[in-house]
């Protein structure tokens, strides 16, 4: 029971979701929404967007010329995959210390 209280105690230190990651997982769900629309969300971050350029020109997508464009980095990397780099990017500020009642160490 104590972790529990731990828990409920330091959830004002944790760090909201930002609004343009919660945007951009919005229109990812919704079958209406179109990709320029998404990349035009993402570009509102500057981190979010020098990360997905970033993941998209890594040897592990090997595109065969560098991408510059959010849209394009959309294409190659599948929202999926984007959706998770925003996710991770959204909820990293939560893990950059220890997090009591977690039981998660540092880092």
């Amino acid at each position: 029971m104590k972790d529990i209280q731990k828990i409920l105690q330091g959830i004002d230190r944790l760090h909201p979701i930002p609004h343009v990651a919660e945007q951009v997982m919005l229109l990812a769900r919704d079958p209406e929404s179109s990709m320029s629309r998404i990349a035009e969300i993402i570009t509102y971050d500057q981190i979010l967007t020098a990360n997905l350029l970033k993941t998209c020109n890594s040897s592990y997508f090997s595109v065969p010329k560098k991408v510059d464009s959010v849209q394009q980095a959309i294409v190659f990397v599948g929202i999926d995959q984007v959706v998770d780099l925003v996710w991770m990017s959204g909820g990293a500020a939560n893990f950059r210390k220890r997090q009591d009642g977690y039981d998660l160490e540092e880092g």
